[in-house]
C-alpha cells in the first residue's frame, strides 16, 4: 500500500520581540532571516553536538552524523521529523498506515505491534522515546537535530541497530524573548506557533506551543469531505535551576495530541487488494491524490516529562536523566484500502514507561571517557486489538478480538574511551551489555473465559564498537568504524497461538556494520563528508498480514546484507546563501529467508 504525501504552500506572518528591543519584524516568509555569521555558522561545521555525550565539533567527530540547527532547519522549511529525509542523505521516513518507520542505511522497524520499539530511536533531550508513533513529531523551540547514521552500541544503543535520532530543544534563558509565527497554506493548511522564554540567572522557563490544521489534500472517490487531514497540537514547557556553579536541573513537561485520516487513507499497490476477489469492479484510485476507503482516523495522545541534573565536578561531569511517558494510539483503518466493506482493524494501543539514566565523563591525560547505565520499564498493550470482517451478504463479525499485554524490564551497563596515541591518531572501544525480560500475556475474546495464554523470555547480548581516526588538521579527519547493534525477541501482540501453543517470541536481531569515512574542509566556505558501509544483518523482525485473517503477525526473515554509502557538501559562498549537495546509494538483499513457522 502507498500513503502519498505533498508539502503545502505557505505563507507566513512572523514576529519576534527580544527584550531590550523595540524591533519588530514582518515577513512574506516562513522564517526570518538570520545575518550573514549566524547563517553561515550552522553550515559550516562549527555546530557542536553531543552524539557521544559529550559537547564536540561536528566536524571532528568520527560518526557519520548530519546535524542542523533550528534556525537552519526553518529556512529550509523542515516542520516534522519526517521532512528530514529532505535533508538527511541515507535516512528515509516512510509510514506503513498507521505505523511510522524511520529507516536509515535499509534498517527500520516493521513491527506495529504494541511493545514494539523502533530500531531508529527518538532522543528528545537525552529521554528515550519508546512509542513508535512518538517518533512523529512537528519541529518547534529546536535547538538542534543530529541524525546518526549506524549502529549506536554503546551510548544510545537501546535498539538503535539503524542509528538514532537525537533532538534537543531550546534551554530556557535568563533574558526574557518571545517569538511567535502563523502561516496559511494550501489545503488550508494553518500553522500557529508560538515561544517565550525568561527568567534570572538562578532560575529561568520556558513554553512553546504548537498548532497546525489543514482540511486534507486527497480527494474522496466516495464524495464527502477530502482525506488526509491532519490536526496537531504540541505543549513543552521546561524550567531551569541553577543553584551554584556546578549543578543544574532541569524539568520538561510536554503535551502531543494528534489526529489525522492520512494514514487510514492508504491505496492498494497497483491495485493489488483482497477486495477485487470479491468485487473485480471495485472502485480503486488511479491518482495520488485520490482516496476510496472505510478508513477513519488515527488519534495519538502522549503526555510525557523528565528531569535532567547535571554536577560538573572539575575532573568528572555526572549525568543523571529520568523521563516518563504516557502514550495511546487509538485506529480505525480498512486494511483492505477500498469502500468494499471487506476488512477493518480497529486498535487501541497504549504505552506506560519510565526511564532512567546515570552516567559520568571525564579526561585524564590522553584519555576521554564515560561510564553510564540505564534501567528501562514499559508495559504497553492492546485494549484491544480487533479485526472486523464482513462477508458477501453484508454480515459482520469480529473476526479477531485480542486483549494482550507485554511488560519489559531492561538493564544496561556502558563504556567507551578515546586514547589520544598521539595529537592526530585517536582509537576508540566502546561496549554495552544489555539484560533484559520481556514477559507477555494474551486473551482471545472470542473464546470462552479463561484461555489466557503467557509467555516469558529473557535476553542478554554484548555490543561491542571501535574506531580508529586520524586528524591531518582540525577540519580534516579519515576515520574506520566497526561496531554492532542489537534488538531483543518481542512477542506478537495481535496473534493469538493456535490449539494448545503458547506465545512464543521471534529472535533477537542483530546488525554488524564496518564503515570508514573522511571530513574534509578546504575552504573556509566549503566542507564535505564521505562515508562507506558495509552491513550484516541477521533474524530481521518483519511485519506480515495473514490473508485468512486479516491480522498483523510478527517472524524472523532470515538474514541481509546491504553496502553502499553517502555524501555531503555544505558551501556558504557568499553571505545570506547555503547550498547543500547529499547523496546517498544503498544495495541490500536478502540472503537468506525463513518461511513462516
Amino acid at each position: 500500500m502507498r500513503i502519498p504525501k505533498v508539502p503545502a504552500c505557505r505563507f507566513a506572518i512572523v514576529a519576534i520581540l527580544l527584550a531590550g528591543s523595540s524591533t519588530q519584524a514582518i515577513a512574506q516568509e516562513a522564517t526570518v532571516e538570520p545575518d550573514a555569521k549566524q547563517a553561515s555558522q550552522p553550515d559550516m561545521g562549527d555546530i557542536v553536538v553531543t552524539a557521544q555525550r559529550r559537547e564536540e565539533r561536528l566536524q571532528s567527530v568520527p560518526i557519520s552524523i548530519s546535524a542542523f540547527s533550528g534556525k537552519t532547519l526553518e529556512s529550509s522549511g523542515i516542520q516534522s521529523s519526517k521532512e528530514l529525509a529532505q535533508v538527511v542523505p541515507g535516512f528515509n521516513f516512510a509510514q506503513s498506515s498507521f505505523s511510522p518507520q524511520p529507516t536509515i542505511r535499509g534498517i527500520g522497524t516493521r513491527g506495529v505491534g504494541a511493545g514494539d520499539e523502533s530500531v531508529v530511536p527518538v532522543y528528545i533531550d537525552g529521554v528515550y522515546q519508546p512509542f513508535l508513533a512518538s517518533s512523529v513529531m512537528e519541529l518547534n523551540n529546536i535547538d538542534r537535530i543530529e541524525v546518526l547514521r549506524g549502529p549506536q552500541g554503546a551510548l544510545l544503543g537501546r535498539n538503535s541497530t539503524g542509528g538514532a535520532i537525537n533532538i534537543i530543544t531550546s534551554t530556557p534563558s535568563a533574558t526574557p524573548g518571545f517569538k511567535a509565527s502563523a502561516s496559511y497554506g494550501s489545503y488550508d493548511e494553518v500553522v500557529l506557533k508560538g515561544y517565550a522564554t525568561g527568567g534570572n540567572d538562578v532560575i529561568a522557563a520556558d513554553l512553546a506551543v504548537l498548532y497546525k490544521d489543514d482540511n486534507g489534500y486527497l480527494r474522496n472517490l466516495q464524495g464527502g469531505p477530502d482525506r488526509g487531514d491532519v490536526n496537531s497540537l504540541a505543549l513543552r514547557g521546561k524550567i531551569r535551576l541553577t543553584p551554584s556553579d556546578n549543578l543544574e536541573m532541569t524539568l520538561s513537561l510536554a503535551h502531543n495530541a494528534t489526529r489525522d485520516t492520512l494514514a487510514t487513507s492508504a491505496q492498494p499497490l497497483n491495485g493489488n487488494t483482497v477486495a477485487r476477489v470479491r468485487n473485480p469492479a471495485v472502485l480503486i484510485p488511479s491518482d495520488p491524490f485520490e482516496a476510496s476507503t472505510n478508513g477513519g482516523a488515527s488519534r495519538f495522545r502522549q503526555n510525557s516529562g523528565s528531569l535532567t541534573m547535571v554536577y560538573h565536578g572539575g575532573a568528572v561531569d555526572i549525568t543523571s536523566i529520568t523521563g516518563i511517558d504516557r502514550s495511546r494510539l487509538d485506529i480505525y483503518s480498512d486494511n483492505d484500502a477500498t469502500f468494499e466493506p471487506v476488512s477493518i482493524q480497529a486498535v487501541d494501543y497504549y504505552s506506560r514507561s519510565i526511564t532512567q539514566e546515570l552516567y559520568a565523563t571525564g579526561h585524564g591525560g590522553r584519555l576521554d571517557w564515560i561510564v553510564g547505565g540505564t534501567y528501562f520499564n514499559a508495559t504497553a498493550g492492546n485494549d484491544p486489538s480487533q479485526v472486523i470482517t464482513t462477508s458477501a451478504a453484508g454480515v459482520s463479525t469480529i473476526s479477531t478480538n485480542i486483549i494482550s499485554k507485554v511488560k519489559t524490564d531492561s538493564v544496561a551497563a556502558y563504556a567507551q574511551g578515546t586514547y589520544h596515541l598521539t595529537d592526530r591518531l585517536l582509537v576508540t572501544v566502546g561496549g554495552r551489555y544489555t539484560d533484559e525480560v520481556r514477559s507477555f500475556g494474551i486473551t482471545n475474546q472470542n473464546l470462552p473465559a479463561g484461555n489466557e495464554k503467557f509467555g516469558h523470555r529473557r535476553y542478554t547480548q554484548f555490543t561491542p564498537s571501535g574506531t580508529i581516526q586520524y586528524k591531518f588538521d582540525e577540519n580534516t579527519n579519515i576515520y574506520a568504524k566497526a561496531g554492532q547493534g542489537f534488538k531483543s525477541g518481542i512477542f506478537a501482540s495481535s496473534t493469538y497461538p493456535a490449539g494448545t501453543a503458547q506465545p512464543i517470541p521471534v529472535n533477537p536481531e542483530t546488525v554488524t556494520q564496518y564503515e570508514i569515512g573522511t571530513k574534509f574542509r578546504p575552504l573556509s566556505w566549503l566542507r564535505g563528508t564521505l562515508s562507506a558501509f558495509y552491513t550484516d544483518y541477521t533474524n530481521l523482525q518483519v511485519n506480515v498480514r495473514n490473508p485468512i485473517t486479516m491480522a498483523s503477525d510478527l517472524q524472523n526473515a532470515g538474514s541481509a546484507e546491504l553496502y553502499g554509502g553517502e555524501a555531503e557538501l555544505f558551501a556558504n559562498p557568499i553571505a545570506g546563501l547555503n547550498l547543500r549537495f547529499g547523496l546517498s546509494l544503498l544495495h541490500a538483499k536478502y540472503t537468506k529467508y525463513e518461511m513462516p513457522r
